[in-house]
């Protein structure tokens, strides 16, 4: 049997995504079981838009282009089920 790797999700203030407004307060870690920090890149659940949380965490729009293979798999991966899910 396959084990499922398990996943952190933190609460913290609310922010809207630079993309759609939508607002946000929550993440969960796809990496590890990290809470968010500023620098740390997200994916909104609404629009599959792509982040980075600032210093004060809210979020700005980031170039998924500047991530590391590895990370730039992760946010295609979440990316792709985000639209998969959104209404046609």
């Amino acid at each position: 049997m396959k084990r499922r790797k398990r996943v952190l999700t933190t609460e913290y203030a609310p922010t809207t995504c630079p993309h759609c407004g939508y607002v946000v307060e929550c993440a969960t870690s796809m990496q590890d079981m990290n809470a968010p920090r500023p620098g740390c890149v997200t994916v909104c659940i609404k629009c599959a838009g792509v982040s980075q949380f600032t210093p004060t965490m809210s979020l700005i729009p980031f170039d998924a282009r500047k991530l590391d293979p590895e990370a730039a798999e992760l946010v295609r991966r979440a990316r792709r089920l985000i639209s998969s899910r959104r209404p046609s």
